[in-house]
């Protein structure tokens, strides 16, 4: 059977598709509202195997569905990726065109996504809960800024209780600007419900999860961490590799040479997903903090006393933490200290 390349640009409104021949002909194009049943009609003109191929974005996983019952295999690029490698003026058109291309040379970087509708509520879900948290982050910080702006700068959480709000406001002489904080003290009480309702929501979700309850015999790992970590992974048998694991949670080291020689510091590669990093740094902290022995306290120490760098040894603890959620949850494993030290 034949093989058929197409290319789709996801709009809101209207979608471009270019459906490429394996002699890299272009056999069909055309603009369409964007409806799944447009999406689907276009696929059912072609007759083969049908390659799709389209850039991540909010239609994304939308588009991801509803295509592959209609297609051979459906696969999502990273839309960064393509910036390096497009030319000249860009339209709805020629980016469908490009992206047929990219489809039939094999040359894009694919993000993953899944079918599992449970999974995708699941990190709705999550995701819901930390735009919550930083929500409230910033509500914070705007009602400091209020009171530095009249001439009150404070430290810490005191602002925040009841006492030291009321304390605070009553040392504002302007009432415009006393009925503005308390406005801001209400927008942030708003977000604070919120926030423990998207909590309740995700740990009530968590309940049923096998997995989540594994890795929470992690020390320093509760469900908002475990939960975080099995959202954004998605399915643990994805990664071919350590590295390539390490590279999608941020914490792989990138290196610069030309002519085999290092031209710029080493740094951690920004590609992947940096939710996963700040996961790792959660439970790290966490864990130092928790009373008694633990394998991430013992591998921080030893790590530490090996390198004589805190940050380097924060970091290598951070990737076994990562790497030994990934096993307990993929080969079904209990939690060990030694075989974290191992790890």
């Amino acid at each position: 059977m034949k093989k058929v390349y197409v290319g789709i640009d996801l709009g809101s409104k209207i979608c471009a598709a270019a459906a490429r021949d394996e002699h890299e002909e272009i056999v069909d194009i055309e603009v369409f509202p964007t409806s799944e049943r447009n999406l689907i009609a276009f696929l059912e003109r072609q007759h083969g195997e049908l390659h799709v191929l389209f850039e991540e974005g909010e239609l994304a996983s939308w588009a991801y569905r509803a295509l592959l019952p209609h297609a051979f295999c459906v696969k999502v690029c990273d839309a960064r990726q393509n910036r390096l490698i497009y030319h000249g003026p860009k339209d709805d058109l020629r980016d469908a065109r490009d992206l047929s291309e990219l489809a039939w040379r094999g040359k894009f970087k694919e993000v993953h996504h899944s079918d599992d509708v449970e999974a995708m509520a699941f990190k709705l879900a999550v995701k819901r809960h930390q735009q919550l948290v930083r929500a409230v982050s910033r509500q914070k910080v705007r009602i400091k800024a209020y009171f530095r702006a009249q001439g009150h700068i404070y430290q810490g959480k005191v602002l925040y209780g009841r006492r030291g709000r009321v304390e605070a406001l009553s040392l504002l002489e302007n009432p415009v600007a006393r009925k503005l904080v308390e406005r801001e003290y209400e927008m942030m009480d708003s977000l604070d419900r919120e926030k423990a309702l998207a909590e309740k929501m995700v740990v009530d979700l968590c309940r049923n999860r096998p997995e989540i309850e594994a890795l929470r015999r992690m020390p320093g790992c509760d469900y908002i961490t475990a939960s975080r970590f099995v959202a954004y992974v998605a399915d643990p048998n994805r990664f071919r590799s350590r590295s390539a694991f390490m590279s999608y949670c941020r914490m792989a080291v990138l290196h610069r040479e030309s002519n085999g020689r290092s031209i710029a510091r080493e740094r951690l590669d920004r590609s992947g997903v940096g939710t996963l990093k700040d996961t790792s740094r959660k439970i790290f902290d966490a864990a130092r903090r928790s009373r008694g022995d633990n394998g991430i306290k013992r591998s921080y120490e030893a790590s530490l006393a090996r390198t004589q760098n805190k940050t380097h040894a924060r970091l290598s603890t951070q990737r076994k933490i990562l790497w030994a959620m990934l096993v307990i949850w993929r080969d079904g494993r209990v939690y060990d200290d030694e075989e974290f030290l191992g790890a």
